[in-house]
């Protein structure tokens, strides 16, 4: 009897402490947060949808998770670090919420003596990132709304012959891992003829994250269909 009660109250210690309310700094920050301007290597209004979705102390990026953020409130101005996921690597930065507008500036080299920015700007410092965020209203968000599709594919229009060729598939991408090779002539893309290098790359910028591309190839001489399941598009703008 014994055993079970302290197995009750155990499971309800855990209960609690599950429930326990997060911190001011980290709820005022809870929800989705689209990335509105970037400065930094690639400055300006970001030409693809970046949604950051904020839940405890982890950041999910396409219903992946990105990032781990620790918060200290206190400090001036208020300091945050980033733990990557696939990296595993932390960088340190500064943060500023005001109601529905966070802004974020990070130092993205996490190798040596680490400095952790000391104001919002990226002038004279090349490996400083700095992002404007706006919070997406609405109850229930989908991860993927308005991100674009990624299939990881190099291609070129053959100066002679102007058919389109694959140059290379980016490592670890999905035209990788569905084994799109360099020296591929794309044929057609979605049952389409592949008549030039811009039509064949919109097309495929068309594709939506989870969504498929059939493209049919000449490999060697004879025709083959590959089949790309698109990805999310990486967060480039730490890179």
């Amino acid at each position: 009897m014994r055993t079970v009660l302290a197995a009750v109250l155990s499971l309800g210690l855990v209960a609690n402490a599950a429930d326990e309310p997060l911190p001011k700094e980290l709820a005022e920050i809870q929800g989705v947060w689209k990335i509105t301007v970037s400065f930094g290597e690639q400055e300006g209004a970001p030409q693809v949808v970046y949604l950051w979705h904020i839940q405890g102390d982890q950041i999910r990026y396409g219903g992946e998770p990105f990032a781990t953020l620790k918060l200290d409130a206190k400090a001036t101005p208020p300091a945050i670090d980033l733990t990557l996921a696939k990296t595993k690597a932390t960088l340190e930065g500064i943060y500023a919420v005001e109601g529905d507008k966070l802004r974020i500036c990070v130092n993205k080299q996490a190798d040596g003596v680490k400095e952790r920015p000391e104001k919002f700007s990226t002038k004279d410092r090349p490996d400083f990132r700095l992002f404007a965020l706006e919070r997406v209203k609405g109850d229930k968000v989908d991860p993927l709304e308005g991100l674009s599709g990624f299939v990881g594919v190099q291609i070129k229009a053959e100066e002679d012959t102007k058919r389109v060729v694959v140059v290379d598939a980016i490592k670890d991408s999905p035209a990788a891992k569905a084994g799109l090779k360099g020296g591929d002539v794309v044929l057609a893309v979605n049952g389409g003829e592949a008549k030039d290098l811009q039509g064949v790359v919109d097309t495929i910028r068309r594709v939506k994250p989870g969504n498929a591309v059939s493209l049919k190839l000449d490999r060697d001489g004879k025709e083959v269909v590959v089949t790309v399941k698109a990805g999310v598009l990486p967060f480039f703008l730490l890179d």
